[in-house]
């Protein structure tokens, strides 16, 4: 796992910005993202546009949303974790409370904002950003 940026406070709380490399970071992000925590991360959101003549035209965006997380799934096969939620923060195209499922897959950037992040959250986290866990060892 790649660790872009930590941001820790005094009272135990604090963010991270990470983005997944292999399929076991996805399976380690499982791990530390708890309903209560927040993930902030790019997603896609159909929404619905009606004309003045009455016909409902419907558009894919992509932005980026902010998720009090309610559920985690994860799908071993495509190495995806659901996060589902509510939106805590207003976009223009969602509204704060609307429910939202982000998925996060390789190469996927996110921030991950917890209450309070105690040691074994912290343990786990270094050993996944750890460079030399994923390093490949040649012999010749």
């Amino acid at each position: 796992m790649k660790l872009l940026k930590q941001s820790y406070e005094r009272d135990g709380g604090g963010s991270i910005v990470c983005e997944c490399e292999v399929p076991d970071d996805v399976w380690m992000l499982y791990n530390l993202v708890l309903p209560g925590d927040k993930v902030k991360c790019p997603t896609t959101r159909k929404l619905q546009k009606e004309s003045s003549s009455g016909t409902v035209s419907t558009d894919v965006k992509k932005i980026v949303l902010d998720i009090l997380v309610k559920k985690t799934e994860y799908e071993g096969e495509r190495d995806i974790l659901r996060v589902s939620g509510q939106v805590a923060e207003e976009s223009p195209y969602v509204k704060i409370g609307a429910y939202h499922t982000l998925e996060i897959s390789l190469n996927t950037r996110l921030t991950l904002y917890k209450e309070c992040w105690d040691r074994v959250f912290l343990d786990k986290l270094k050993e996944a950003s750890d460079p030399h866990r994923t390093a490949e060892v040649q012999v010749v």
